[in-house]
């Protein structure tokens, strides 16, 4: 199992944590919860002005191995920490632009963060609280057999809990949120100790964790370095520290690398978008408008891709500014015609 962060470059970081194979443990006697120690480098929530939780799950169709009933598995892995908290989490599904949780399938070991794994999750929280999930699952076995439903469930439920902002694990195999997985073993249902935990997270009690600083530096190199993605996230990294100290240039070959080996990470995707966006400003600012007409056209590009309408709309109103002053007014009408359609 890993655990890692990916740094988000204009107001957060990332948290990825990651499903390889973990427990599936018997019934287990109530016990208390283990909230300590899965908070041990950081936890995270999401805030009640987040309810419902907005998400989107992306259709399989096309993926090896992938079956209708894993959906059904999904809606049931969420149901099951939704009742386990009260009801006081709860999830609506909506369209993808509108999405705080995104969740895909894939049967490409590659696009995980360790060939081991059977699923990531990447979360992104604020100073108040977790804004905005994208999680992947594996439709087939690791050797590429196929997955038995009971298999699948506990993978999501494992996945799910990250998701909630349990990033770490329990020290116990009795419970869903155990690092690795007890061959033979087809448990699929939150452990009495899981139950407790969601809802200490969930309650004032859970404030002293949330609260605590994240140990980045334990977080973030804890993956397989051999995975494409474990390079763009390192990458992605690199690039972070560089932009803390000013050095953009350097900074932008990183991303735009992290970019190029994994194109489909949509975080690593709204950071160039981002990054690109900021070079537009200042473009702009220093009165060099063909570099900050550049830079926001490519920053528009990838933005499109994982839409939030909001940075999306500063970006295009900028854009068009630019365009209004080299005095193309036929192309920036068409440039604000996009914000009405944001709308």
């Amino acid at each position: 199992m890993t655990c890692l962060m990916l740094r988000a470059l204009v107001t957060s970081a990332v948290f990825s944590v990651s499903a390889a194979a973990f427990a599936q443990g018997q019934e287990s006697m109530p016990v208390s919860d283990y909230l300590k120690q899965a908070a041990e480098k950081g936890a995270s929530r999401w805030s009640d002005t987040k309810m419902p939780v907005k998400i989107y799950i992306k259709d399989g169709k096309g993926v090896a191995g992938y079956r209708p009933s894993f959906r059904e598995d999904l809606e049931a892995a969420l149901k099951q920490w939704s009742t386990a908290t009260g009801d006081r989490i709860r999830f609506q599904s909506v369209s993808p632009d509108k999405a705080d949780m995104t969740i895909s399938w894939t049967d490409d070991r590659k696009e995980l963060m360790a060939s081991n794994e059977g699923g990531h999750t990447e979360v992104m929280p604020d100073e108040k609280g977790i804004v905005q999930v994208t999680m992947k699952l594996l439709t087939t076995e690791l050797d590429g057999s196929v997955m038995p439903d009971a298999y699948a469930t506990h993978l999501m439920l494992h996945e799910i809990g990250h998701a909630l902002g349990i990033l770490g694990h329990s020290p116990s195999p009795a419970d869903i949120m155990y690092y690795m997985i007890k061959p033979g073993d087809t448990n699929a249902k939150l452990s009495a100790a899981d139950v407790a935990t969601i809802l200490k997270l969930y309650s004032p009690a859970g404030d002293s964790v949330v609260n605590k600083p994240i140990d980045l530096e334990q977080i973030e190199h804890a993956g397989d370095s051999s995975s494409p993605l474990m390079q763009a996230i390192r990458l992605n990294d690199e690039a972070a520290l560089l932009l803390q100290k000013n050095q953009y240039a350097p900074a932008l070959h990183k991303l735009e690398e992290a970019h190029t080996i994994a194109p489909s990470n949509s975080l690593i995707t709204k950071n160039l978008g981002a990054l690109y966006a900021n070079l537009g400003n200042i473009g702009g600012m220093m009165g060099k408008l063909p570099d900050a007409e550049k830079y926001y056209k490519k920053a528009i590009a990838l933005l499109e891709q994982s839409p939030n309408n909001q940075t999306l709309t500063i970006v295009l109103k900028n854009y068009a500014t630019i365009l209004r002053a080299n005095g193309r007014l036929p192309e920036a009408v068409q440039v604000e015609a996009k914000i009405k359609n944001l709308k």
